[in-house]
């Protein structure tokens, strides 16, 4: 299902059921502020869809099977995609957003934003056929190469 993202200077992303309600939105929020509409954007988005690769694909299918909520191409932003994960879901959670996924097809690496057990999702990132970074820090997100 494709959703709405508006990004402006004074609000960095509110996301919209429809490409009209975002674009109201964002008439209304610049509508003083010649920069603010310069520096303004829609992006579609999709609250999970198109992924970057199969071996990933397969990682987030086994995340899945052992209690993780593992989602790809998952809204725009970190903020929106953990807004769209239940109370319940956040102990356990893996995905990249649109962000991410722009990065992963234009440098064949991309970061994860996570919760859980690090070690656990690059060990299974790894079983996947892919390679990963991560310091073993809860503060940093994991790097996956392609």
């Amino acid at each position: 299902m494709a959703k709405y993202c508006v990004s402006t200077p004074g609000v960095p992303h509110i996301t919209f059921d429809t490409e009209a309600e975002a674009e109201k939105f964002l008439k209304w929020a610049t509508r003083s502020d010649e920069k603010a509409s310069s520096q303004s954007s829609i992006k579609k988005v999709f609250a999970s869809g198109v992924v970057v690769d199969k071996r990933l694909t397969a990682a987030f299918q086994k995340l899945r099977k052992i209690g993780y909520t593992a989602l790809e191409n998952h809204w725009c932003c970190a903020r929106c995609g953990w807004s769209a994960i239940s109370d319940e879901q956040a102990d356990k959670a893996v995905f990249y957003h649109s962000q991410d996924y722009d990065q992963f097809m234009e440098l064949r690496c991309g970061f994860l934003v996570w919760s859980g057990n690090g070690q656990e999702i690059c060990d299974t990132i790894v079983e996947a056929g892919l390679r990963v970074e991560w310091d073993g820090s809860v503060a940093t997100r994991i790097l996956v190469f392609l």
